[in-house]
């Protein structure tokens, strides 16, 4: 039966950070250009009966939309970070196994070949 193990492509975690920062430029891009529209067009003329219609409809999704992409650069920010932590923790836990592997292999070990350490020898 094969040993259970563990593995983490740190450098495809890498790459997914990447992809998660672009995915957060591109979103805070859209709502800064929607944003701008927006302001451009400048407020309805309330005080006519079709600017007043418009108003209603318009002035609610004009505020929501911007808001819920703001939220959504956050939210894409938050699971960028946790993918860098993760990427970090586990390539620095492949770095002290490495180390402790090279400890563990004395150069007299490696030159005796395998089962040839101090406790295989018998005189």
């Amino acid at each position: 039966m094969a040993e259970p193990s563990f593995a983490v492509d740190t450098e495809g975690l890498g790459v997914a950070a990447e992809q998660l920062a672009n995915l957060a430029s591109a979103l805070e891009r859209v709502r800064s250009r929607l944003v701008a529209a927006l302001e451009a067009q400048g407020p309805p003329p309330a005080n006519e009966p079709i600017g007043k219609a418009y108003a209603e409809q318009v002035n609610k999704p004009s505020k929501a939309v911007p808001q819920a992409l703001a939220e959504l650069v956050r939210v894409v920010n938050s699971a960028l970070e946790r993918v860098r932590t993760m990427q970090t923790g586990f390539t620095g836990e492949e770095l002290r196994v490495l180390d402790l592997v090279n400890q563990s292999l004395r150069p007299s070990d490696l030159a005796s070949g395998p089962g040839a350490g101090p406790s295989s020898r018998r005189g």
